[in-house]
């Protein structure tokens, strides 16, 4: 695995904790279904987890999407970042890495930032930054989590995969 040289920015993928289901949901349309209670605690499983590594979020960065604003509302009164949840649609579904890596171009190189979204989506991404190709996809289930360390700006292939944690594992660490 690529070492990354210079000064490095941490980054964390978070997928969505569990939603209502969209066949049975009562919502007409998917991107307004919400956390169920199972997801609201994975949520907050995530973002303990992180807060007893230490890890200290700059940014939280998270789809637009009512199930991730969720997350990321969760994630954000726990880990308390310095600038706060930013909702952004590249982070929604059909958003592309190059549209991310937009999003971070203005945070410092020594900044953490969290991330949240979808599958495939998130997965994809991962897959682009540590192998520079979305075709290598990370399996994030709901509430799964990693950490990735890209040189600033991140660029294909050039991240460094740190570590993945599904919420099986986070709820014995959070």
């Amino acid at each position: 695995m690529r070492g990354v040289v210079g000064v490095a920015m941490e980054i964390y993928l978070l997928r969505h904790g569990d939603a209502v289901d969209r066949i049975t949901g009562d919502y007409a349309r998917d991107e307004e279904r919400p956390l169920t209670e199972k997801g609201q605690r994975e949520a907050r499983i995530a973002a303990e987890s992180l807060q007893r590594l230490g890890v200290t979020i700059a940014q939280i960065f998270a789809s637009p999407l009512v199930r991730a604003t969720q997350t990321g509302d969760i994630a954000a009164e726990t880990l308390r970042p310095e600038r706060g949840l930013t909702r952004h649609d590249a982070l929604a579904p059909g958003g592309n890495p190059e549209e991310v890596m937009a999003v971070l171009a203005g945070i410092s190189p020594d900044d953490s930032v969290l991330l949240i979204g979808h599958m495939p989506d998130l997965g994809e991404l991962a897959g682009w930054l540590v192998w520079g190709d979305p075709l290598v996809a990370l399996p994030f289930r709901t509430g799964g989590l990693c950490r990735i360390t890209a040189p600033t700006p991140p660029l294909p292939g050039q991240g460094n995969f740190r570590w993945f944690a599904p919420p099986k594992f986070l709820r014995k660490v959070g």
